[in-house]
Order: structure tokens, then C-alpha cells, then sequence
């Protein structure tokens, strides 16, 4: 399935963190004859021993390798050529790579997060399709590059500090990439069958699911992204946690290539005037109710609620449409079916509300719509209840976030707020 096993350098091959200034030292210290001598002299001091930086070792890759042998292994890399040479000499001495893009060979400029350097990869190797070749790497940028280039994106976060840095390290957890690893056992897992390792919405979207003998065992992976109100005045900014199923990539030009093939972006908008969704969606919402109250189905215990964020007036209330599937589906699975109780009248927006899509309306202006018009229908309905709220698309976070603060304060004793697809925005932005 994955033709070009595309990898970053610098803190995803190998640690060099200390070698930032070196690195760019490096520029137009090349030439067809190799490195310039002393850069290569003090480049090779200061690495020093090259086996404690390595995140992947040389056995790592030819294991990788072995297991694929048909497929093409590539460097995609902002460092210098200089430095390239060097480094990856002492590190790789025996591994050759089909093609290597650095700094030297993006002569237009479009370095990442633009996707070229990987598209110029695929063609140096006689590849077309970005469907079947993989980016792996540490930061927010190769997560971008990959999306804007149209292929799967791999994060691995081994060279991340105890306090990852907001912009490079939580905003690549953020771009939700189609896998997370620790080693390089788990890209080869993810190379082997990559739909197995996609989030939940997107696995049970694929046709992997259907034969999977470990369905209930497996679960789907959920991923779970702060989202934080706009400051108000001088009171402390809030937060709250939303689960995100999926993705859904939205209509920039920097994200055609990959929303082209990605089959959960096409499923929402398919569905966008739907009363009856793909059952992948119901089994994506029974594993994150089970990964809520994970004895919900057996244990004897007060229901349940489940919900959705309300249409705006004049709008098919497909999200209730879809949340009575999902009742349904689950008195079909479930022994216990009274565990989980379906309520579509919590919450209802006034006859102001705006469209935030139709509209383009900015961050600020989501938040105060949906403060200003939604409200809690009955605060009655919600007092003493554990409630799991639903919406399709998280964008800015506004609608889940006002919705659980308010049913909060109307009583509610709990609310885990699930977004089936977390919007990917203009990636080259």
C-alpha cells in the first residue's frame, strides 16, 4: 500500500538539537566532491558519538526495509547538504536512500510547511500517487507539509522535551495526524495497514473494520485537543477538553490534494442533508461512550444521556436524526438498553443564531453567537444527568464549549463532549 517512506532529519532520525547553529553553517558547504573539509572536521567533532542521538538506528531501518522491499525510502529535510552528508554518513553508513530533498534542492522557496519538497520526492522516484507514500516526522511543519502534499502523515514525538513547545510539538497533536508512534516496531505496524491506526471515525470509515476480528477489542483511537474560550477582559482563559474522532479537511486549496482521497470529508458532506448516516458513525460513538462509562452496557447505574448541539432554526436537525440512529444501533448491540437515554431537547438556539460556515463568521464572533443564542430548553431535563453531547465538526470549539458551560450551570453532572471531525484549516496559513 505505501510506495515512499519519506523521513525528517533533525529530531526524527536522530537527536541534534545542539546542532542547530552548526546545521546552518552548513549552507553552500557543498559540492559534487563531498562537504567542505574543515565543515566536515568540526561538524563530525561536534556529534561526537553518533549512536546515543539516534532515534531510528541503522538495524532499525534495514528491519523496515526487510518487511517492505518494494518500498522506496526518502529524506525530506530543511538542512543544509553539507550537513546531510555528514550526519547521515555517520549515523546510516551502509543505508542508501532512494532520494533525499534538502535544503539545496527547494530552489523556489516553497521549504515546509509547503508540501513541494515531498512532491518533488515522489518524482524523483517516479511516483504519482500521494495517497500511497508516508511522511514521518517530529513537528507541527511535516504534519503541514504532508496534508498540502496529500500523503499520510506519521508523528513521532521520542525527541519531544517534558514541555513540548505549543507551535512545533502540541499544534502537530492538534493537525491530528493519521499516526502517533513511539518506535520504529509502530511504523512499521502503520506501513503494514495504515487504516488500522487511523482515529476511530476514519477507521470504522474504511473497509478494515467489516473484517476486523479485533473490532470491540481494538476501539479506535480518539484524540483528545484543548480548546480554550477567547479572553475576556482580565479573567483567565478557560478551557475545556473535546474528543475528536476524525478529520474533516476543509475546502483551502493548500489541502485539495489530500481531501481528494480522504473518504470522512467526503462522508460529512454527503450526509450534509441526511437522516440516515453510515453505521461506521454509530460504532464510532458506541466506543467513546464505552470509553466514558466503560460498564455502561452491563453495569446496573443511572442512564445516560446522549445529545447533539442543536440546528439552527429553519435547518434539518440531521445531528438528531443521526443521535436516534445511534439509539437505535445501540438497543440492537446492547443488552441493557435502557443504559442509554436519547434526549434531543436539552438545548435550542433563538431565532438570531447565526451560521458560522455560511457566514464566515470569525472565532469571536462563533463565540458570542453561540453564547448569546443558545440556551437550555428545560433545566429540569439536565439536572443530576451524566450527558455525552455530540456535534459533526469542531472548528473553533464555540458550540461544544458554550454548550457544556451552560448545561453545567443548569445542573448537568457530567458532560463529555465528542466532535466526530476536528476541521483541519488552511495548512500554508
Amino acid at each position: 500500500m505505501i510506495d515512499l517512506c519519506l523521513f525528517d532529519f533533525d529530531s526524527t532520525l536522530i537527536m541534534t538539537d545542539d546542532l542547530w547553529e552548526i546545521r546552518y553553517m552548513g549552507k553552500d558547504k557543498a559540492n559534487n566532491h563531498g562537504p567542505d573539509p574543515e565543515y566536515e572536521r568540526e561538524l563530525r567533532r561536534r556529534v561526537g558519538d553518533v549512536e546515543r542521538r539516534l532515534l531510528f538506528t541503522q538495524r532499525d531501518l534495514f528491519s523496515i526495509r526487510e518487511r517492505f522491499p518494494e518500498m522506496k525510502f526518502g529524506l525530506f529535510t530543511r538542512a543544509p547538504a553539507a550537513y546531510i552528508w555528514v550526519v547521515d554518513n555517520m549515523a546510516y553508513p551502509e543505508f542508501f536512500w532512494d532520494t533525499v530533498i534538502c535544503y539545496e534542492s527547494i530552489t523556489n522557496g516553497l521549504f515546509k510547511p509547503h508540501g513541494y519538497g515531498i512532491s518533488a520526492a515522489m518524482e524523483d522516484v517516479g511516483l504519482h500517487d500521494p495517497s500511497r507514500v508516508v511522511m514521518v516526522g517530529d513537528e507541527a511543519a511535516d504534519i503541514r507539509a504532508a496534508y498540502n502534499a496529500g500523503c499520510y502523515a506519521v508523528l513521532d514525538k521520542r525527541s519531544w522535551p517534558n514541555r513540548p513547545d505549543p507551535g512545533r510539538h502540541v499544534r502537530a497533536l492538534e493537525l491530528v495526524p493519521d499516526c502517533v508512534i513511539g518506535s520504529a516496531a509502530e511504523l512499521a505496524e502503520f506501513l503494514t495497514n495504515p487504516p488500522l491506526c487511523a482515529p476511530a471515525l476514519e477507521y470504522h470509515a474504511s473497509d478494515e473494520w467489516i473484517d476486523d476480528e479485533r473490532l470491540y477489542e481494538r476501539r479506535g483511537r480518539y484524540e483528545t485537543i484543548s480548546y480554550s474560550f477567547p479572553q475576556e477582559d482580565d479573567r483567565p482563559i478557560e478551557s475545556y477538553d473535546i474528543v475528536c474522532a476524525g478529520r474533516h479537511f476543509s475546502g483551502y486549496r493548500s489541502l485539495d490534494a489530500r481531501r481528494k482521497w480522504h473518504t470522512v470529508t467526503g462522508e460529512i458532506h454527503r450526509h450534509k442533508d441526511s437522516t440516515e448516516f453510515p453505521l461506521g458513525w454509530c460504532s464510532t460513538v458506541h466506543g467513546f461512550v464505552l470509553r466514558c462509562f466503560p460498564g455502561l452496557a452491563g453495569e446496573w447505574r443511572d442512564p445516560v444521556t446522549i445529545s447533539a448541539i442543536p440546528s439552527r432554526p429553519g435547518r434539518e436537525p440531521r445531528l438528531q436524526h443521526f443521535v436516534n440512529q445511534f439509539h437505535a444501533w445501540w438497543n440492537g448491540m446492547c443488552w441493557r438498553r435502557d443504559a442509554l437515554v436519547p434526549d434531543n431537547d436539552l438545548l435550542v438556539y433563538d431565532q438570531g443564531a447565526r451560521s458560522h460556515s455560511g457566514e464566515r463568521l470569525s472565532r469571536e464572533e462563533r463565540f458570542s453567537n453561540v453564547r448569546d443564542h443558545l440556551h437550555v430548553r428545560d433545566r429540569q431535563r439536565v439536572a443530576g444527568k451524566d450527558i455525552i453531547l455530540l456535534d459533526d465538526v469542531v472548528t473553533s470549539g464555540a458550540s461544544l464549549m458554550h454548550a457544556k458551560a451552560k448545561l453545567e450551570a443548569a445542573g448537568a453532572k457530567s458532560v463529555h463532549l465528542l466532535a466526530l471531525a476536528k476541521n483541519i484549516s488552511d495548512v500554508l496559513k
